[in-house]
C-alpha cells in the first residue's frame, strides 16, 4: 500500500505547501549517491501520483489567513504548479516560499527574472521579491502588509536554498 503523503491536507493551499516541502525533500538532485537517485525518483514517482489524485478533490477548497475553510471554484489545472515548481526549484541563490495560495521567490532573482516573467511571476518592488498569484486573485484590501506579517497571517514553508545547484 502507498504511503499516504497528504492525508492531513484539506485545503488546496495545504496541498501545495505539502507538496513543495516533499518536492524539496525528495527530488533526485538532492543527493550525489546513485542508488539514493533511484530510490528518491521512486518516491517522487509516488508523490506526484498522489498529488494528481487528490489536486481534483481540493482544488476549490481554501482557507483564510485566519485559518477558516471555504469553497471557491478555481481554474487551476493539476499540473500548473508542479510545472512551475520544476522549473525554478533549482535556481542558485534564490529562496522560495508558498505563502498561503502565492509563491513567492526572493534572493538572487536577478539572473532568473526572464524566466519568472515568461511563467507568469511579477515583481514587488517594495518587497524587493517576485510573486504568482492565483488566476483568479483579486486585491480586497488596500492595506499594505510587510512579508513578516504576511508570513505571520498565511504561515510559510520553510525554504533551506543551500546547496542548490544550476541545472544544465
Amino acid at each position: 500500500m502507498k504511503k499516504g503523503y497528504f492525508e492531513d491536507c484539506r485545503t488546496l493551499e495545504q496541498l501545495k505547501e505539502a507538496y513543495y516541502g516533499l518536492v524539496r525533500k525528495y527530488h533526485p538532485d538532492s543527493v550525489q549517491d546513485e542508488s539514493k537517485k533511484l530510490h528518491y525518483t521512486e518516491i517522487l514517482a509516488q508523490i506526484n501520483d498522489q498529488y494528481d489524485e487528490i489536486f481534483p478533490l481540493l482544488k476549490d477548497k481554501h482557507e483564510t489567513k485566519d485559518g477558516k475553510e471555504y469553497t471557491k471554484e478555481t481554474n487551476e489545472k493539476v499540473d500548473e504548479f508542479r510545472d512551475i515548481l520544476e522549473k525554478i526549484l533549482h535556481f542558485e541563490g534564490t529562496i522560495i516560499e508558498i505563502i498561503g495560495s502565492f509563491v513567492w521567490i526572493s534572493g538572487d532573482t536577478k539572473p532568473y527574472k526572464d524566466t519568472y516573467k515568461e511563467l507568469g511571476f511579477r515583481w514587488h518592488s517594495t518587497k524587493k521579491a517576485w510573486y504568482l498569484a492565483p488566476t483568479d486573485y483579486k486585491k480586497s484590501s488596500k492595506k499594505k502588509y510587510s512579508m513578516d506579517e504576511i508570513r505571520e497571517m498565511y504561515g510559510t514553508e520553510d525554504v533551506k536554498v543551500q546547496g542548490r545547484k544550476k541545472l544544465g
